[in-house]
């Protein structure tokens, strides 16, 4: 598998992501769930949207990961 094939899968996984964003965001916002629950969602969306940041992050370091010139980001280099 190439880098830019990866990067094209981290792309599907992100939109995988944005749909479940989605999913959960339509979900909190109806009546009917105890608090509980909504902060339970609350805490999930935290967490999905930091996958979802990171996921995007890696596609474009994988796409761009051979290009001249490319400043690379700290956060993901040793």
């Amino acid at each position: 598998m190439t880098m830019k094939q990866l990067s094209a899968e981290y792309r599907n996984s992100a939109q995988l992501l944005r749909r479940r964003i989605g999913e959960l965001t339509v979900l909190i916002s109806e009546e009917g769930l105890s608090g509980t629950e909504k902060a339970l969602i609350k805490s999930r969306l935290v967490i999905l949207n930091s996958m979802l940041t990171d996921t995007l992050a890696i596609a474009v370091l994988t796409k761009r990961y051979y290009e001249r010139g490319y400043r690379r980001s700290v956060r993901f280099t040793i």
